[in-house]
């Protein structure tokens, strides 16, 4: 999570660099935007999940496959997105060539 808000700046420099054109404003609306909605689709699927296990907030004791949804939701399904994350990352090439990028980019803001 922390890691989004510099790869976005970063994203937003790249395209700075490589097209000329600075979108920090509309780059960060998106990312807000982005979240949003990942949020309320996260939600959605939440219930879904806990639907579909069976799971009433009634009852104090929650039946067995309940039990099963929550722990699914809360364990299995975010550790799955981790990992996927993180085979993403490793193919993130941003970070090497953004020395080379920052230097340029300091260079055509001084000039203007």
């Amino acid at each position: 999570g922390p890691m989004l808000t510099g790869m976005i700046a970063d994203a937003i420099d790249y395209s700075e660099w490589k097209w000329g054109i600075n979108s920090a404003g509309f780059g960060n609306a998106m990312n807000q935007a982005l979240i949003k909605f990942g949020i309320g689709i996260a939600t959605a699927l939440l219930g879904v999940i806990l639907n579909a296990g069976g799971f009433d907030p009634e009852l104090a004791v929650q039946s067995s496959s309940a039990e099963r949804s929550l722990i699914a939701a809360y364990t299995y399904i975010p550790s799955i997105f981790y990992a996927c994350s993180t085979m993403i990352m490793l193919f993130y090439g941003l970070e090497k060539i953004y020395p080379k990028i920052a230097e340029e980019l300091k260079t055509r803001r001084q000039a203007q």
